[in-house]
């Protein structure tokens, strides 16, 4: 958590998590947006499983803004939202989850977006958030770009039975259930 935060706050470029499904991604994505929202502007999708002109028009209705006809338009429109926040001193954040969902065009997007990063770094910040072959995707060579950009890399790996029966011990106590229910030996 402290890792992600510190690169998504201090602008360190592209922000990745990754981890296999039911390892957290999601919650814990919420769990940052809930506390960056205040200070922020997020545009959050959930599931990039579309054309990039759906993609950009989905950023631009998360961040109040009307979708616009041709790239060259909604960039436009982007950039110039990107400003004005920045006169605010206002930071913005594009989380993508399911970001293996992404198609080529729509990866190309993300570098695109992150152009305006290079320009000025407090303009914006990415994060993408994917499973596992997501990695694998982005080291194709034709991703190159994309791939050094992203600056923090952060992969969740699944509760060993320890961190488990700690995790049920502290849901059950917070749930009203009391500790007692599960034993080491269990199971």
């Amino acid at each position: 958590m402290t890792y992600l935060e510190y690169g998504l706050t201090e602008n360190m470029g592209i922000v990745m998590l990754s981890g296999e499904i039911g390892t957290g991604k999601t919650t814990l994505t919420q769990y940052m947006i809930e506390r960056l929202d205040s200070v922020a502007e997020i545009a959050f999708v959930p599931n990039p499983n579309s054309s990039t002109d759906q993609l950009l028009g989905l950023i631009l209705n998360q961040i109040g803004l009307s979708p616009k006809r041709g790239r060259a338009a909604t960039l436009d429109v982007i950039k110039r939202y990107l400003e004005q926040k920045h006169s605010e001193q206002k930071q913005v954040y594009i989380v993508i989850d399911d970001a293996q969902n992404l198609s080529s065009e729509a990866l190309e997007e993300m570098r695109v977006l992150s152009n305006f990063q290079t320009e000025n770094p407090a303009f914006l910040q990415i994060m993408l958030v994917g499973e596992p072959q997501f990695l694998e995707k982005i080291r194709n060579s034709k991703y190159q770009e994309l791939a050094r950009r992203i600056t923090v890399h952060y992969h969740l790996k699944g509760l060993d039975r320890k961190e488990t029966g700690n995790y049920i011990s502290f849901r059950l106590q917070k749930g009203g259930g009391g500790t007692g229910s599960f034993h080491p030996g269990c199971g």
